[in-house]
């Protein structure tokens, strides 16, 4: 097994291109869902369904920042 010294442990990245990917997708998605969430407000599936939505795109927000 190789073992890393300092220099290359810094150059080290992630691949990110996954997330972005399905952030991307989800919020196309989220745009045509969120009309079903607002016209099902009044329902606690609509509840259920906005806090899904808002959750998974502030995760994608704080990850593009």
């Amino acid at each position: 097994m190789k073992e890393l010294n300092l220099n290359e442990l810094e150059i080290i990245g992630g691949n990110n291109d996954t997330y972005s990917n399905f952030c991307a997708g989800f919020t196309a998605g989220a745009i045509v869902y969120g009309a079903g969430v607002l016209a099902n407000f009044w329902n606690p599936v609509g509840w259920g369904g906005g806090a899904a939505i808002l959750a998974i795109e502030a995760s994608c927000l704080i990850n593009e920042i």
